[in-house]
């Protein structure tokens, strides 16, 4: 860094022929960005310096100005959730109680419903999560109306938290099922 002042006897004097003001006005622009994020706080630039100090392993994504610098508490709490992620005890899931997730029927049950003439009940099903319960082979999500009880390894193939994604996997649930009848009909009138 090109430093525009030098500290003698404890105060700062300007070297000859740089801008210190410029250098000024940079520095001050940095410590208002920093105080719009943080608020007003006297000495926040130097208790940000010291934290990355202290926390040099540290690495600043790009551009650093969408960065969140933590505090001491934030990274003692990312240890703490990282521990319990390891110990299984911290579950990730893909929604919460009261979110909206989107119900289609398995392929199996696609297929029944064009067989016994219920194909209106080949939709997507908007329901509410009203509890989660969490098991050894992962979670299961009720529904506030009991109308579905969705497991884990089912997300993505008969539930979602997307409508568009739940919209698209229908589609193709159709298209397979046409496939597969329009073949049962030709073996049907080769025999």
């Amino acid at each position: 860094m090109e430093r525009f002042t030098e500290w003698i006897d404890g105060h700062g004097s300007g070297l000859p022929g740089k801008d210190c003001y410029t250098k000024l006005a940079e520095y001050e622009d940095l410590e208002e960005r920093l105080q719009n994020i943080y608020g007003e706080h006297h000495g926040l630039l130097n208790e940000v310096v010291a934290s990355l100090e202290r926390h040099e392993e540290i690495d600043l994504p790009q551009p650093v100005i969408k960065s969140r610098l933590l505090t001491d508490e934030d990274v003692d709490q990312w240890d703490k959730w990282n521990t319990l992620k390891k110990q299984g005890k911290l579950p990730e899931l893909p929604c919460a109680v009261g979110d909206t997730v989107y119900v289609i029927p398995s392929s199996e049950n696609f297929g029944i419903n064009i067989v016994n003439g219920h194909e209106e009940n080949n939709r997507v099903y908007e329901q509410i999560v009203d509890h989660i319960e969490l098991r050894r082979s992962g979670y299961l999500l009720s529904t506030c109306d009991g109308m579905a009880c969705v497991i884990e390894v089912l997300y993505k193939e008969t539930w979602f938290t997307d409508k568009k994604e739940a919209e698209i996997k229908l589609k193709e649930l159709e298209k397979y099922w046409q496939k597969v009848f329009r073949e049962k009909s030709l073996v049907v009138h080769v025999q």
